[in-house]
C-alpha cells in the first residue's frame, strides 16, 4: 500500500510539473499495473488488492459526488462518512472471503479520526520544533485517541457470512462500474448491490 501511494504521489507531482492536470484514476491504474509488472506475486496479495480497491472506490465515489450542504463544514462532515462508506464497500467483500467484517467502521472511522487530529497536529509540531514543546499535550491527546478507539471497538456488529472469490470478483467489478457511471446519490446503488450479494450470493 505504501509503495502504491508513493508511486501515485510521484506520478501526480510529475504530471503537475509538466503543467498537466493529473487524472487520478489513470495514475492509480498505471501505478497498479507497474507494481504488478515488477512484482507479479502481488496479484495474490490481499494487502495490494485492499489498498488498490479502497483507493479506486474512494476516487470513484468522489467523482461527481452529491453536494450535501451549502455549508462547507457540514459538507466536509458528510463527505467523511461518504468516503468511509465506499472504502468499506471496496474492502468488505475481500475481507469476507477469509474472515468477518464490521460495518461499524463506516460510522466510527470519521469519529475516531477527529480524536486523532489533535494528536497528529501536536506530533507534527513536536517534530518541526525538534521536540522542544512540552510532552504532556501529546500524551493527553494520545490517550484521548486511544480511549476513542477503545470506546467504539466495543460495538459488536459483524458480518460473518463468507463470500466466494468469484462472488467477490463479480461484486467488486459491478460496484466499480456503478460508481463510475452513477452520479450523485445514485452511487448508493453500490450499497444495495453489496447487501443483495451478501444476502443471496
Amino acid at each position: 500500500p505504501v509503495f502504491r501511494a508513493y508511486l501515485m504521489l510521484f506520478l501526480a507531482v510529475l504530471v503537475k510539473l509538466f503543467e498537466g492536470i493529473p487524472n487520478l484514476l489513470s495514475i492509480l491504474f498505471f501505478s497498479g499495473s507497474l507494481i504488478l509488472l515488477v512484482y507479479p506475486q502481488y496479484v495474490y496479495s490481499y494487502s495490494f488488492w485492499l489498498s488498490f480497491l479502497a483507493t479506486l472506490y474512494i476516487l470513484l465515489s468522489l467523482r461527481e459526488a452529491p453536494e450535501f450542504s451549502e455549508n462547507r463544514h457540514i459538507n466536509l462532515v458528510f463527505l467523511s462518512f461518504w468516503v468511509s462508506l465506499f472504502a468499506f464497500l471496496a474492502t468488505a467483500p475481500i475481507v469476507l472471503s477469509f474472515s468477518y467484517s464490521t460495518p461499524n467502521s463506516v460510522l466510527f472511522t470519521p469519529l475516531v479520526s477527529l480524536a486523532f487530529l489533535p494528536f497528529t497536529f501536536y506530533g507534527f509540531l513536536e517534530i518541526i520544533t525538534l521536540f522542544s514543546l512540552p510532552s504532556f499535550p501529546l500524551e493527553l491527546t494520545g490517550k484521548l485517541a486511544l480511549w476513542s478507539v477503545k470506546l467504539f471497538s466495543g460495538f459488536e456488529w459483524q458480518l460473518q457470512k463468507g463470500m466466494s472469490l468469484s462472488s467477490v470478483a463479480v461484486l467488486t467489478l459491478l460496484n466499480a462500474l456503478i460508481l463510475y457511471f452513477a452520479k450523485g446519490y445514485y452511487k448508493l446503488l453500490a450499497l444495495l448491490t453489496f447487501v443483495l450479494f451478501y444476502l443471496f450470493a
